[in-house]
């Protein structure tokens, strides 16, 4: 009865959505906790109402700046202090902040994992820590989608918290990592390098009920603009995002979604805007006042629209877990959303090779480094230039390749670089083993990445059924009732007067273009 009633008294809901209160009940009793939760299922909530009923302050590490400043904008409306720390605060911003740390002044303060290595802030918030957050959680692991290397050292920090509390005689406060999507690998990391201590977790299934999913592949441009003017008319008047990829693809498809259709409220938004224009674009379009934004994937973490009809990609989707994120922001009110794919079999071939220059075979990494090792192994030759280096390879690997090979070699210090000349890094044999073997992780990360992606692009069974099972489900339905190829199968069985009356039954619940 307390929970409700502080439901209420903070965030004046009656009720909680299905999963939340056990959620609270656990963080509030100390527990540390894992939540696995789609987009628009609550979790924000979650952690702003257990901290509050734990009292005193609630540390959220958060990867990005627009979402600490949503979230911390949201939670002053509500008259609840709190605040957060960017680079880009000046330094007298930044001592009122802290000032305002040390005598208690906040109860949620939001930080960048890069930003713990100030030890000010550990100082001044432990003697009123009373739980830490830790949201996107799945950039902890080299499998997850966004891997940010900031957010392995949480487990060395976390180490530090617990040193202080043990100090004094505490223990640290509960831990909450939060994430929208994880798979088994990344729950695994989650757990073993955020030192999380008999987590309980909380996994909501990722499937989304009203959520439509359709892919096209279209031959060749001409068919993809055909495709795509066919979907944004079936949709007219409703909001909608596009997801263009490059910047200069959401530039070129915006400008001609603002010639074709300008009473809709056409806008491009990328990274590259002023800060400015991306915040007052998001405030539009949660208005209405634009009802198409044409994004890359700046787009969308922390912006709380809840009438958005339709999300199409008009690119093939780096992973699983970013396009389950991205397509989960249609449809957040519960009411039928359509989430679509409509991209070129060139585009698919350009994904391909972009992949194999980011992250070439271990082999071939290897072989390149011998050859390093063998041109520059006398007292006569220690340095190899860029273009002898390509030439003796007999040009084979191609430039680009070669040149993202270079980049992690250099960065795993087995070789050194001055401008054109490359020469083994003197202290290359005690990074070498670990090198490889963090490298071999990372492209098989990638590959089954891509490998997931293009079951689901040309799957003709049900493609539910393939992204559940890539996050560790089991979807027991034969027809999952939201995809297209279902759809399919079950109009073919309908027309040919074999489908059963369960199955003819599920045909209105699909809504295609």
């Amino acid at each position: 009865m307390e929970l409700q009633k502080s439901l209420f008294r903070y965030f004046g809901f009656r009720d909680f959505r299905p999963g939340q209160r056990e959620v609270v009940e656990a963080i509030i009793s100390g527990q540390d906790v894992v939540g696995i939760f789609p987009t628009g299922a609550g979790k924000s909530l979650c952690f702003q109402l257990s901290g509050l009923m734990r009292g005193q302050l609630t540390l959220v590490i958060s990867p990005l700046i627009s979402l600490m400043k949503d979230q911390v904008a949201h939670l002053e409306k509500l008259d609840i202090p709190a605040t957060y720390f960017g680079a880009h605060l000046s330094v007298a911003e930044k001592e009122v902040r802290m000032s305002g740390l040390r005598v208690g002044a906040y109860r949620f303060l939001y930080v960048s994992p890069e930003r713990l290595v100030d030890p000010q802030i550990l100082e001044s918030l432990s003697d009123q820590l009373s739980l830490i957050v830790i949201d996107e959680a799945h950039c902890v692991s080299l499998w997850g989608k966004s891997f940010r290397p900031s957010y392995l050292a949480l487990g060395k920090w976390i180490d530090e918290v617990e040193g202080v509390f043990a100090s004094r005689g505490k223990a640290r406060p509960p831990i909450v990592a939060f994430s929208a999507t994880a798979t088994p690998a990344v729950l695994r990391d989650m757990h073993q390098f955020l030192k999380l201590k008999n987590p309980a977790s909380f996994q909501k299934s990722v499937v989304r009920p009203n959520l439509r999913y359709s892919v096209r592949a279209a031959p060749h441009q001409p068919a993809q603009l055909v495709a795509v003017d066919a979907w944004i008319s079936q949709h007219a008047g409703q909001s909608g995002i596009v997801y263009g990829g490059t910047r200069e693809r959401v530039q070129m498809w915006a400008h001609y979604f603002q010639q074709r259709w300008p009473e809709y409220g056409v806008a491009p938004y990328h990274a590259g805007l002023p800060a400015a224009e991306r915040l007052a674009l998001q405030q539009e379009f949660i208005q209405d006042t634009k009802r198409l934004l044409v994004a890359t994937s700046a787009f969308g973490m922390g912006v709380d629209k809840p009438n958005v009809r339709w999300v199409l990609h008009i690119a093939p989707p780096d992973d699983l877990e970013g396009y389950i994120q991205e397509a989960g922001r249609a449809g957040r009110d519960g009411n039928t959303a359509n989430c679509g794919i409509i991209f070129t079999m060139q585009q698919w071939r350009q994904k391909l090779e972009m992949h194999s220059q980011q992250f070439p075979h271990p082999q071939l990494v290897s072989a390149v480094f011998v050859r390093i090792v063998d041109f520059t192994g006398s007292p006569s030759k220690t340095a190899v230039s860029f273009s002898e280096l390509n030439e003796k390879l007999q040009r084979r690997v191609p430039q680009k390749q070669l040149e993202h090979i270079l980049r992690r070699l250099e960065n795993g210090t087995l070789i050194e670089r001055k401008g054109e000349w490359i020469r083994v890094a003197p202290s290359f044999t005690t990074n070498l083993r670990a090198f490889f073997t963090q490298y071999r992780q990372t492209y098989e990360a990638q590959h089954e990445k891509v490998q997931a992606i293009e079951n689901y692009l040309f799957s003709k069974s049900c493609r539910t059924k393939i992204y559940t099972a890539y996050f560790g489900e089991t979807l027991n339905e034969n027809s999952c009732a939201t995809c297209d190829n279902c759809y399919q199968d079950l109009l073919s069985l309908y027309r040919n007067g074999t489908s059963t009356p369960q199955a003819a039954q599920l045909l209105p619940r699909f809504s295609f273009s």
